[in-house]
């Protein structure tokens, strides 16, 4: 009597062997082919040259320009005069520490002052580590305190 189909261990078989496999193949693209040739071996129109040619000269002639401006202190004149403008002065710091704006007014300073804890307050919110810590030393103190009634009561 002939098969109508695969034994099942057979189909089993085959599914193994062609596992991770497709069942069509995908059309792979090859390194090197013709159309990267071809666009390698195209010609830019004249008008696009001379007007890379152009901008490149131009550029050229700003850099040669602005190499010629370099003073004495390795600073390049001309781009930035602001930093002549701006003078350097010692910022003015106070006993705690924080440093003193020009121009701030005394309600500008305590409406800072809110934001800004000072030295001698703690954080008012706790970490994870603290509550972590806090939780372990009360169990602790539970266990010892269980213990303790233990024993007392032996």
């Amino acid at each position: 009597k002939p098969q109508r189909h695969n034994p099942l261990a057979e189909q089993i078989i085959e599914e193994e062997d062609n596992a991770g496999l497709r069942k069509t193949p995908r059309s792979k693209l090859r390194k090197g082919s013709k159309d990267d040739d071809e666009e390698a071996n195209d010609v830019m129109p004249a008008a696009l040259t001379q007007k890379v040619l152009e901008i490149a000269q131009q550029q050229k002639l700003t850099d040669d320009d602005l190499d010629g401006l370099v003073d004495d202190a390795g600073t390049v004149k001309g781009e930035d005069d602001q930093n002549e403008d701006e003078e350097i002065c010692d910022v003015e710091v106070d006993e705690e520490g924080y440093v003193l704006g020009q121009g701030a007014t005394e309600e500008e300073e305590r409406a800072l002052a809110m934001f800004l804890p000072s030295k001698g307050t703690q954080q008012a919110g706790l970490t994870l580590a603290d509550v972590i810590l806090q939780k372990i030393q009360e169990h602790d103190a539970r266990q010892q305190r269980s213990e303790a009634k233990e024993a007392m009561g032996e």
